[in-house]
């Protein structure tokens, strides 16, 4: 989600994947289990499809900490401002914009009312902002904007994951030694959901999910800096592939037990790992700039996807489901999950493309230019 002048091919088709793998989570609409039995097939496309936010929060990690080594913390200063003054303008006021627009036309969409009824109504629906903004409440069309919190929590954490993400010996072994401590704690929740109904966690004792995403994205950038492309796709391909399987077999424990399914956390994030790596090790992939030209739009992407997929099945309701065999099986489910990710995929680039540019090119240029005026009219006072 940074905002890098030189982008990496490699980390922006990972970067593009996570993004289809957030749409396919939000068109997926079949059980993994029924009739007491697990769907293997459509159970672990799910949890190739689960990898999508640990995927985002390792780039995060993978790109954040490249230019901090052996820097002290007043040194960390203006790189952090510069992401606050990023954060702010690029993810906070834009995702406030998305929140007021999907909570003006979620009836539309959702509740059956005309456009008409909704323009009488004249509601601007200032409570979502309100919770949005002070109540880190996401609800409606605009569920998915939770993650957004999670970065800004991460990026407001920044000089301490910069300080202890440097290539040293005492600083590796704090990382680690943190690492370990919310490993452990997925750990203790996975045996309890896994074996019985959960009875609570360490989050607020140790870095939570998110932030050990984040350790492990830097923890992968120095092992790609001194392992060969050869050793990344062993690695990743054999993992992934046992990360796979393990899911498949806790699920299915889970449901022989409690009579639900249950996917661990600790294997989603070493599938997500192992996918990385395995990706990575491909080497520099064709077309770099069209991975580049489509990674820098996957934050709006990211933003509009939900609002594009409401809109299609208002349009043409589950078309697309019933015409490609209703989920019956895995095959015809990847099949759906290729044409009409691909396609909320597309739209939502092309939306994404119109709002960056009305917002950044229009919005935020009128933003500077008063800021700068009314800078400019203060300093002429003094």
């Amino acid at each position: 989600m940074g905002r890098t002048k030189e982008r990496n091919a490699k980390i922006e088709l990972i970067r593009v994947l996570a993004c289809f793998l957030v749409i396919l989570n939000h068109i997926m609409i079949v059980p993994t289990s029924g009739d007491g039995s697990l769907y293997y097939g459509t159970a672990a496309l799910v949890a190739v499809i689960w990898t999508n936010v640990p995927l985002f929060l390792i780039i995060s990690g993978f790109l954040m900490f490249q230019h901090t080594s052996n820097k002290g913390l007043e040194e960390l200063w203006p790189d952090y401002k510069h992401r606050l003054k990023n954060v702010w303008t690029y993810v906070f006021i834009p995702s406030c914009i998305i929140v007021v627009i999907s909570g003006i036309i979620a009836p539309f969409l959702t509740g059956g009312k005309s456009i008409a009824e909704l323009l009488a109504e004249r509601d601007l629906h200032l409570e979502s902002i309100k919770n949005y903004l002070f109540l880190q409440q996401t609800t409606s069309i605009y569920s998915l904007f939770w993650y957004l919190w999670v970065y800004v929590k991460i990026v407001l954490f920044f000089p301490m994951l910069a300080f202890i993400c440097q290539d040293t010996r005492d600083k590796t072994c704090i990382r680690r030694f943190l690492m370990v401590l919310s490993a452990l704690n997925l750990v203790f929740v996975d045996l309890q959901n896994t074996i019985q109904k959960s009875i609570g966690n360490f989050d607020n004792m140790t870095l939570d999910k998110y932030f050990l995403c984040v350790l492990l994205g830097y923890e992968l950038f120095l092992f790609t800096r001194r392992e060969k492309l050869e050793k990344m796709r062993i690695y990743g391909g054999v993992g992934f592939c046992l990360s796979i399987a393990a899911t498949l077999m806790i699920e299915q424990f889970s449901l022989y037990r409690n009579g639900g399914e249950y996917m661990p956390v600790v294997f989603n994030l070493s599938a997500s790992v192992a996918l990385f790596l395995f990706l990575y090790g491909l080497g520099d992939p064709k077309k770099p700039r069209l991975w580049g030209e489509l990674g820098k739009h996957t934050l709006y992407i990211y933003m509009v996807h939900i609002i594009v997929i409401f809109s299609c099945e208002k349009i043409w309701g589950k078309f697309f489901f019933h015409a490609m065999g209703e989920g019956r099986n895995v095959l015809w489910l990847l099949l759906y999950d290729a044409i009409y990710g691909t396609l909320i995929f597309g739209l939502s680039w092309m939306v994404g493309i119109l709002f960056r540019l009305l917002y950044e090119k229009g919005m935020l240029a009128v933003m500077k230019k008063t800021f700068y005026a009314i800078q400019g009219n203060w300093k002429g006072r003094q």
